[in-house]
């Protein structure tokens, strides 16, 4: 089997754009453990033991952007975000 994400770079001609969200390090950590303490949240997620793996995660930039040729999109998701300019763009590439 083929993976996906191949299929989409090795397949028919296609346009990717990738929307990549960026918040400071704090607020991402700040904002996993605030859901790991989120009431009903199935403990299976096991969100408290991989509080650990995601500092250091975010301390060595595991989580960047992918490497595609597409066309990448950067969003601070420190605050409100403003989706305009992503749909614009995503309908440019769909026209």
């Amino acid at each position: 089997m083929i993976p996906p994400l191949l299929l989409v770079v090795t397949g028919p001609p296609n346009r990717l754009l990738q929307v990549y969200a960026t918040a400071p390090e704090e607020l991402v950590l700040e904002r996993f453990a605030a859901r790991a303490r989120t009431p009903g949240r199935h403990e299976g997620h096991a969100d408290v033991a991989a509080i650990p793996e995601v500092e250091q995660g975010l301390a060595t930039g595991r989580w960047r952007p992918l490497a595609l040729s597409g066309e990448l999109v950067e969003l601070d998701s420190s605050g409100p975000i403003d989706l305009e300019p992503v749909e614009a763009r995503v309908r440019t590439l769909c026209a």
